[in-house]
């Protein structure tokens, strides 16, 4: 009761709170604000309901190249042959296109989580601080041939980076891109000026955008884009920005020309904030389908993650006593590999990290069949066989390269002699929502060798990473390795999902139902550009939201589903219960605050629960647990040169969100610095001023600090 109490009270003070941060907003020193909106929580925070925002523009966009892209493409086996004209003047939602073309019970759970990644990245060009104030990413200070340079460097390094597979980093450069070319046509006088196409020379390799206006002359139906307070300064007779943060617009000429949103008080052109808003999405739907134009069908589709299936993933011991396991594995890859070629349940990629001791690797990753066949069938039990092996470094490599929402399955019958990097691949597990099946042969055979005693709880680190990942572990014997090895065939690499599949907090319970989810925690961005900042962890001491978008709410067997509450459950119980809010018209999009009594030290699991139409409880539960970690740490990469797969050479600045105290140099060959939070989220080890540098928990975020770094490789 009393922690009800305290959740109501919570809630309460949190409407205050909004308020009260309106009305503070009109007593506030100007600061920088640039574009439209990032995403929907600003038009709650800014009272602007009608405003478009980038996110809504940029998932829009996605969507309406996907259609396309599907009337283009022929249809799957069970699917059908779609027309654009079946979704002229619908909302585009994911669920519904992936169904029309690959058939009902398909997940675009991926689809989606790769779209979001996009539209964040988009989102965050106004929240970092070496992206929010910058004119040259805004189409600001009249810096037009600065941008449209930008523009065209970034988007070789998206298509650099598709090429060498590195789609996330592809993904968050494509988002940063679309934020600068939507801000186009809210920050100049294109609208403005009569035109009602978009501009025909931006990102175009090898055009001149001309008839702008010089920094001299006024613009006087020429092309031109505001200023925005000191930095640069606006020269006489030139436009602002405008707007109540900008302290240019007071300026002769007063008032300004951003239609970033519906509202009079952020916007001097607001009446114009829909044309603009729709010329942006038009731009933005332009340039995705040229990128897929020249990249082809296949590498886009592994862009945007357009595919219902992920892939098929080994780890795979090789020592001596592993040939039971080896031939199960082939067996079930060759089973795969032949029922469903040419299927919607086709793997997207084959991928194979053979380890034994003291070696591991290489990754062996391929979208061909056949020669991933090829490799595999070459690979056969190694002489030797010691006890343990090299097992977390090959399943540390398989993370790396494979993409967000994988299952990899690890065959061995060793345990860990790698255990330091638990830390590591459980990060990255979480980063990545990636499942991990260990099947352990728990039979060692003459040919095992052992160094020591086996300890009875060598296989206990196994056991932790799949219940954190929400996979399984299997132990068998040589006898029946043949037989459990099948589950790989019956595993999520099917579309179909469960009910409560995974959910290690109570037994295995299984339901026909298509219900899934996926969840971020926010921090609000609450300055005169506000918005949610969106991360995969909640951040002690920070107010956090959490953000649910979910599936299939229309497409259960038993009618639609209800959702009623989302629960943290702890390893020892329930951490308590928080009900699930709608705050957009979206019907798929659901909010509920996080009061910090909920909060732990320790990892917790998702469930979602609700009611379809006949009364019965659903219940869902995120596979992998979520973790709320004590810092808030940016890393702002200033370059990416991919220089070929598997190597980014990156100079990053790593901005932090705690007291500088809190850091400090340790002897040692190395420390993990993680990366909590911000664009390119990686687990780093960094090296400074001859020592390694360690982050030590700080009791809560406070202010600031900025440190400078070299050149890192990830």
């Amino acid at each position: 009761t009393c922690k009800l109490m305290h959740m109501q009270m919570h809630n309460a003070s949190s409407q205050l709170w909004h308020l009260l941060w309106m009305l503070t907003l009109l007593y506030l020193p100007p600061r920088e604000v640039h574009g439209f909106f990032p995403n929907f929580w600003s038009r709650t925070m800014a009272f602007a309901p009608g405003s478009i925002t980038h996110q809504d523009m940029t998932e829009e966009a996605i969507l309406a190249i996907t259609v396309r892209l599907f009337a283009e493409t022929r249809r799957p086996a069970k699917g059908k042959h779609i027309r654009e004209e079946d979704f002229k003047d619908k909302t585009l939602l994911a669920d519904d296109i992936f169904a029309a073309f690959y058939g009902p019970g398909v997940s675009a759970k991926r689809f989606r989580g790769a779209i979001a990644q996009v539209a964040n990245a988009n989102a965050n060009m106004d929240f970092a601080n070496t992206t929010r104030n910058d004119p040259r990413l805004h189409f600001d200070s009249e810096l037009i041939y600065a941008t449209n340079s930008w523009l065209l460097q970034a988007r070789k390094e998206v298509l650099q980076a598709v090429r060498s597979e590195q789609y996330d980093v592809a993904r968050e450069k494509l988002g940063q891109l679309l934020h600068s070319l939507q801000d186009f046509y809210s920050h100049s006088n294109w609208v403005e000026l009569g035109h009602q196409q978009i501009h025909p020379d931006l990102v175009q390799p090898g055009r001149e955008i001309k008839s702008i206006a010089e920094e001299s002359i006024p613009a006087k139906g020429l092309l031109t884009t505001g200023y925005y307070g000191t930095q640069p300064e606006k020269p006489i007779g030139k436009c602002s920005h405008g707007g109540r943060f900008d302290g240019s617009s007071q300026r002769e000429p007063r008032g300004g020309i951003n239609k970033d949103s519906s509202s009079q008080f952020f916007s001097p052109h607001h009446y114009l904030h829909h044309e603009a808003a729709a010329l942006a999405q038009e731009a933005s739907k332009h340039f995705l389908e040229k990128l897929w134009r020249e990249m082809g069908s296949k590498p886009f589709m592994r862009l945007l993650d357009i595919s219902p299936t992920t892939g098929l993933s080994f780890v795979v011991d090789t020592t001596g006593s592993m040939g039971e396991e080896i031939n199960a594995a082939k067996l079930q890859a060759r089973d795969i590999i032949d029922r469903r070629r040419g299927t919607s349940q086709e793997p997207d990629f084959y991928l194979l990290v053979p380890f034994h001791d003291p070696g591991f690797g290489p990754v062996h990753k391929t979208s061909d069949p056949e020669e991933f066949w090829r490799i595999l069938d070459t690979i056969s039990p190694l002489a030797g066989g010691d006890e343990p092996e090299m097992c977390l470094s090959a399943l540390e490599l398989a993370l790396q390269s494979s993409p967000a929402y994988s299952e990899i399955f690890v065959f061995t019958d060793a345990s860990a002699k790698d255990a330091h990097l638990k830390n590591s691949v459980e990060a990255l597990i979480q980063e990545k929502k990636c499942k991990v099946t260990f099947l352990i042969t728990e039979d060692p055979s003459k040919t095992r060798v052992k160094r020591e005693t086996l300890a009875p709880d060598r296989f206990n680190l196994y056991v932790n990473l799949a219940h954190s990942s929400g996979g399984q572990i299997i132990f068998t014997d040589n006898k029946n390795i043949q037989e459990v090895a099948k589950i790989i065939s019956e595993s999520s690499i099917s579309s179909v999902m469960g009910v409560g599949q995974q959910d290690f907090f109570s037994p295995l319970r299984r339901a026909l139902c298509s219900l899934d989810f996926l969840y971020s925690f926010a921090v609000p961005m609450d300055g005169p550009h506000p918005g949610l900042m969106m991360d995969s962890h909640p951040i002690e001491g920070l107010p956090t939201y959490l953000v649910v978008t979910v599936m299939g709410l229309n497409q259960s067997k038993s009618g639609p589903v209800q959702l009623e509450a989302v629960s943290l459950e702890g390893r020892t119980g329930s951490l308590g219960e928080l009900k699930l809010q709608a705050r957009t018209s979206r019907a798929d999009l659901f909010m509920a605050e996080l009061p910090q009594g909920l909060l732990t030290s320790s990892n917790f699991s998702l469930v979602l629960r609700g009611v379809d139409s006949e009364g019965r409880k659903l219940e869902r539960a995120a596979p992998q647990t979520a973790t709320v970690l004590g810092t808030l740490l940016e890393v702002i990469l200033e370059r990416i040169k991919c220089m070929s797969q598997g190597t980014t050479i990156q100079r990053f600045v790593l901005q932090h969100f705690v007291d500088l105290s809190a850091f400090s140099d340790t002897q040692g060959e190395s420390a993990i610095l993680h990366q909590a939070a911000g664009q390119h989220k990686r687990t780093w080890a960094w090296r400074r001023a001859g020592a390694w540098l360690a982050v030590s928990r700080p009791p809560r975020p406070t202010t600031c600090g900025l440190l400078s770094c070299g050149e890192a490789c990830v």
